[in-house]
């Protein structure tokens, strides 16, 4: 879908055509639904999306929004290297723009990028990320490019500091500004587990290298051998499950890819969620558990103790022991302290995307800041 540019009001155009991955384009769409509301009567506002059927749908059943669906002829990484080394987008002069896409576009000016993509680090400022050619190359044009950005969004104090410390010449200005979970605001009531029964825990992430599915299949085994009535479940796609899973311990199981409504399922059906992601920007499942009011079992990094504080039981990422005793807690003592934590933790974040697409207007500078504090 192709619209025209309205010319009354200030122009805010949402570049979003490499936002692509389930969860990255849920918060994409509840952004953009945020900005039309927050501006609505003073602002014009245009999003420039992928032409994928997640899309398509959203675009059928929200207005307020110009919505340009932009496909690809090139392959979307060599697509997204032109646009972004060689030859920018034809953007209007003159509107706001916000690029989600992590990296600057080459030449466009009065943008601010939202970086969400925790690989972008220096592997010099957070040993974990990943070293792969792919993310040297991001790296490298996120570092050519930044000159290019009038303002950098972050979702967390650690993702700032870590940015910060990996492009200290380059970046102008950068603001934290945390978001609510974008799942349906549902409430749902915990699942009451009785004495000696099974403790549920739930990590709904990809099969990738940095999400750490290898401890996880590793306190699973321990906990089997130990004979801790403790149930782990995934949320793998079949190629990743028969990879990641083969000869898992039987207290492992798949629930396969969730869409919203499952997952919302999931977590009530859970106790608690695991999470041993040893590299995130800030960690969605952690305000979903939070939101829905479930315990969560972190692993200690920056990113988790920036956006959970004390609302967590923390375990060492190095060390299997310390997962095992942080899942033995919570299965003989319960979290106790961790769960106030959460909602201490929660209160700091904005409780509404409208609030948060307000703040993301505050850092384009499209009109004066808006009261309420950097999450």
């Amino acid at each position: 879908m192709q619209t025209s540019h309205l010319r009354e009001g200030p122009g805010i155009i949402v570049h979003a055509t490499n936002v692509l991955g389930a969860g990255a384009a849920l918060v994409a769409c509840r952004l953009i639904e945020g900005i039309a509301l927050a501006g609505a009567g003073r602002l014009r506002v245009e999003a420039w999306l992928p032409d994928d059927p997640r899309y398509r749908a959203w675009t059928a059943g929200f207005g307020g929004v110009q919505c340009r669906l932009v496909r690809r002829l090139l392959p979307r990484p060599v697509s997204r290297f032109v646009e972004t080394i060689l030859r920018p987008p034809a953007l209007p002069s003159g509107d706001h723009v916000l690029v989600l896409g992590d990296l600057p576009l080459r030449r466009v000016p009065n943008q601010t990028v939202f970086i969400h993509l925790a690989h972008l680090v220096s592997p010099r400022v957070d040993p974990f990320v990943s070293r792969a050619l792919a993310y040297r190359l991001q790296r490298a044009i996120l570092r050519r490019n930044l000159a290019f950005a009038k303002s950098v969004v972050v979702q967390t104090v650690a993702m700032r500091d870590a940015i910060g410390r990996s492009y200290p010449a380059q970046i102008n200005s950068i603001h934290v500004i945390g978001q609510p979970s974008p799942l349906p605001p549902i409430e749902i009531p915990h699942r009451r587990r009785g004495p000696g029964e099974t403790l549920r825990l739930l990590y709904p992430a990809r099969g990738m290298p940095h999400k750490n599915h290898r401890l996880l299949l590793a306190v699973a085994r321990r906990c089997e051998q130990e004979r801790l009535p403790v149930e782990f479940c995934v949320t793998l796609n079949q190629p990743e499950g028969a990879r990641l899973l083969r000869g898992a311990a039987p207290n492992v199981r798949n629930l396969g890819v969730l869409n919203e409504e499952e997952l919302v399922q999931a977590y009530g059906e859970c106790d608690a969620l695991f999470f041993p992601s040893l590299v995130e920007s800030y960690g969605l499942p952690l305000v979903e558990a939070m939101t829905i009011g479930r315990p969560i079992i972190a692993v200690d990094r920056p990113y988790a103790r920036a956006l959970c504080e004390d609302g967590a039981v923390y375990f060492d990422p190095a060390s299997e022991q310390s997962a095992v005793a942080a899942v033995r807690r919570v299965l003989v003592w319960g979290t106790g302290r961790a769960e106030e934590g959460c909602k201490a933790a929660l209160a700091r974040l904005p409780g509404t995307w409208t609030e948060t697409a307000a703040r993301f207007l505050d850092a384009m500078g499209v009109w004066p800041k808006a009261p309420g504090p950097d999450c």
